[in-house]
């Protein structure tokens, strides 16, 4: 049994004293905030990225003496190497040059958010920063499902919610990726009381009326690990686990019942069965199509990729799609395209070898939520996606 006594709500006056990291905290918020907004969200990152530039400078023992961050940076490496001899074969090389110059940015703010929960203290604030902007994202999607439009006024497209992300489709992705860490901020919080529990209600409820199908996959994929995770370490009843399920098909089943909408794009993974080209293409939004053209491009140029960014020219140019597509709705492939095949083996064999590390780490649930998290993020649909 996992002692949890060490876990217990932030308490704020402790971080007083701590400046520097209330400055990291803030920018985090307006950072998630921000998120929905288009490229508003890169002005706190982008000063997240200089206190990150700070800490490497003056503290670079620290830095790569951090286990979480050196595993990090070196995946991150793993990323960005590949993009420089990509480059030699670009189909678009100012889009490429831009990602291979602002992708090193993400490792500076790793820096920033990792110095900033260092502290167990800061770290529970981390999550429940997380937890406060997902609810706002998700009530403002329910109301603009309710009342046609939401808190800023944007309106209802009748099919699915977009809440604050409008016009883009991505409320749903962003949530279910946000998840892992969601449900640690609320495992921390019903350690004082379990009622704490409905905050993931209103939540579940904006997944599903976003119509994203493959947000509901994600979703069912972190619910299901990260339930058993708790379950395994926790030694917790099995009557929890077949309660939490059963409520949460009638969460389901009633958002359903009430959008047709939303009921039809579900009903539309049924055509998943056929296991052809056509049937992912009517389950998952021409996703089917988009991957095979990925995969095109990827057998023309194997050795060097087509460089960041230059897939929506390249499959449109080639003749392997008539439409394009900003990328191809899953990090794997796109890393192919992108830089090539040993460019995907060097992401695979780092991404292994930092989840090998993570899972071997000793924190436990917050471990198991981070891993999950990068899990995720890179190796399902993009985040990026807007179907």
């Amino acid at each position: 049994m996992i002692d949890q006594s060490n876990v217990r709500l932030p308490m704020f006056q402790e971080l007083r004293a701590q400046p520097g990291a209330w400055a990291i905290l803030i920018l985090i918020f307006l950072a998630l905030l921000l998120l929905p907004f288009g490229r508003a969200f890169n002005l706190p990152l982008g000063l997240l990225a200089i206190v990150g530039l700070y800490f490497l400078v003056t503290k670079p023992r620290w830095v790569w003496g951090k286990d979480p961050l050196r595993w990090g940076l070196l995946f991150l490496l793993a990323l960005w190497l590949p993009q420089w001899w990509s480059l030699l074969n670009a189909v678009e090389p100012a889009a490429a040059t831009r990602t291979l110059i602002l992708t090193p940015l993400y490792g500076l703010v790793l820096i920033a958010v990792v110095h900033a929960a260092e502290q167990i203290k800061s770290q529970a604030v981390v999550l429940y920063l997380v937890l406060a902007v997902a609810l706002l994202w998700s009530f403002d999607g329910i109301i603009q499902f309710l009342f046609e439009a939401n808190l800023l006024g944007y309106p209802y497209n009748g099919s699915q919610i977009t809440g604050m992300f409008y016009p883009n489709r991505s409320l749903g992705i962003v949530l279910a990726h946000l998840l892992p860490l969601i449900f640690e901020a609320v495992r921390r919080l019903m350690l004082q009381q379990r009622g704490w529990l409905l905050l993931l209600l209103p939540i579940f409820v904006a997944i599903v009326l976003s119509g994203t199908r493959y947000a509901m996959f994600v979703s069912l994929l972190a619910i299901g690990i990260y339930t058993l995770y708790l379950f395994w370490l926790y030694r917790w009843s099995w009557r929890w686990l077949l309660g939490l399920f059963a409520g949460g098909l009638l969460v389901v089943a009633a958002t359903l019942i009430v959008s047709e909408q939303t009921r039809e794009r579900v009903f539309m993974l049924q055509h998943l069965t056929s296991l052809d080209r056509e049937g992912m293409d009517q389950a998952f939004a021409n996703r089917g199509t988009v991957w095979w053209g990925a995969w095109q491009v990827a057998k023309d140029d194997w050795q060097l990729g087509v460089g960041p960014r230059g897939y929506d020219q390249a499959v449109v140019d080639r003749g392997y799609l008539d439409y394009s597509f900003t990328h191809p709705h899953f990090f794997g492939l796109e890393v192919l395209v992108s830089t090539g095949l040993a460019g995907l083996v060097l992401y695979l064999s780092f991404y292994l070898l930092w989840l090998r590390y993570l899972s071997r780490s000793r924190n436990g649930p917050v471990g198991m939520a981070v891993m999950l998290t990068v899990c995720l993020l890179y190796t399902s649909p993009s985040p990026r996606d807007r179907q």
